[in-house]
């Protein structure tokens, strides 16, 4: 399963594409007035991948992000290629 995080806008979407192409949201985020640091990110990625395998029973195989630098950040210090 595939788990989508994009942040662009402060309301961030979090869906979960299975194997057979079913797409599911998994959360909505509101991050108005939090400041978009790698920490507060992977925290927000680390929950949501908590809530996918909780409420889907999903193992997460992958994570689509943008590539602003603070998500290149936040995949280094979560450990995510």
């Amino acid at each position: 399963m595939k788990l989508y995080v994009f942040h662009n806008e402060p309301i961030i979407c979090v869906t979960l594409t299975t194997s057979t192409g079913q797409i599911y949201l998994v959360d909505t985020i509101d991050t108005s007035g939090k400041l978009h640091t790698a920490e507060y990110l992977l925290q927000l990625v680390q929950n949501s991948m908590k809530k996918a395998e909780q409420d889907f029973g999903s193992h997460i195989e992958s994570i689509m992000t943008d590539s602003e630098a603070n998500v290149a950040k936040m995949r280094k210090l979560g450990g995510i290629k």
